[in-house]
């Protein structure tokens, strides 16, 4: 086994490791957890022996693991803001082409609409939301892109659904599988479909508007938009009927919403 001569010689191995992860994840771009834990876990566990002759087993691992990570990221950090990412050309925050981190804490406050179009009125109609993301604010390419013949959906979407063997329809990657399964939804939603929905619809809007003008003072209306979303969707789906939630009319006293809710943060 190949023994460092210095410690100096050691750190250079351990980081030069730290570069060529990066190559691999860039080349790769692995969702698998044996492959993550292996190049993130077990090579830096590996690349600590030999730190050894110069520390003990407890500095040897710590030391090793800092410098692995810290050139990784910086590897990292460093090709994304480079102009040799494949998106450098396009516009938007240090922040943004850094990490995705920012986008999701707008996200989560509720502010990522207001903070894009912030974006756009800044940048122009093509900004870089992301490391490997761009915001288009263009009519002319909804159809390129979420046509028929537009592009894939992106890898964001095998992460929300927690890498299933079977994806749901939304969040397919395959167009030519997506097609297949499509087409019972589309018959759902032809012209005569949508027809049946309407006397449903229009009794849910009707009591939607009874709801709200029985309120006083701020009313939250996401809520209400909530309840009365999970009330036509028991109708349509379910068809409605005893013992199935009425959310307009009971409130979340089973609490269908919050689960809805907490699985979406």
């Amino acid at each position: 086994m190949y023994s460092p001569s210095s410690l100096r010689d050691a750190l250079v191995l351990v980081g030069a490791s730290g570069i060529l992860t990066h190559v691999i994840f860039n080349r790769t771009e692995s969702v698998d957890p044996i492959i993550l834990t292996s190049l993130l876990v077990v090579a830096p566990g590996l690349l600590s022996l030999f730190l050894l002759p110069f520390y003990s087993l407890i500095a040897a691992v710590l030391i090793t693991f800092l410098t692995f990570h810290i050139v990784l990221l910086s590897s990292i950090v460093l090709y994304r803001i480079s102009p040799f990412h494949p998106l450098a050309k396009y516009p938007g925050p240090l922040l943004c082409k850094v990490t995705k981190w920012w986008l999701y804490l707008n996200a989560y406050k509720g502010y990522q609409f207001k903070y894009l179009r912030n974006l756009h009125e800044r940048y122009g109609d093509v900004v870089r939301i992301g490391p490997n993301e761009l915001s288009i604010n263009d009519v002319s390419a909804v159809t390129p892109i979420m046509g028929t013949h537009g592009f894939v959906k992106g890898p964001n979407w095998t992460g929300r659904t927690f890498h299933t063997p079977i994806p749901s329809l939304i969040a397919l990657r395959s167009n030519e599988v997506h097609l297949e399964r499509r087409k019972p939804w589309v018959r759902g939603f032809s012209i005569n479909a949508l027809k049946e929905y309407q006397p449903v619809i229009t009794a849910r809007v009707t009591e939607l508007l009874d709801r709200l003008s029985g309120l006083k003072g701020e009313v939250d209306i996401s809520e209400w938009m909530g309840r009365y979303s999970h009330d036509i969707m028991s109708d349509v789906v379910f068809g409605g009927g005893v013992g199935l939630s009425q959310m307009m009319r009971d409130g979340d006293k089973d609490g269908y919403h919050k689960i809805v809710d907490d699985g979406m943060r």
